[in-house]
């Protein structure tokens, strides 16, 4: 299995994941805040890609 269907493979999963708790744990958690003005897109990457980084670096350190 090469790196790239990897790395596809465990972001669908953690996408998949991270949506099912969004949806189960939203009742539990406080509105997020809306700004004022917004103009273009938003910056910053998603709880499912920063969790995807963090599984494949643990996953290179595990094969060193």
């Amino acid at each position: 299995m090469n790196v790239t269907h990897q790395l596809t493979t465990i972001f669908c999963q953690m996408d998949d994941f991270c949506n099912e708790f969004d949806k189960h744990t939203a009742h539990f958690s406080l509105p997020a805040p809306t700004p004022a003005h917004h103009h273009g897109p938003v910056c910053g990457l998603t709880v499912s890609e920063i969790m995807t980084i963090l599984i494949m670096f643990h996953m290179i350190v595990s094969f060193r």
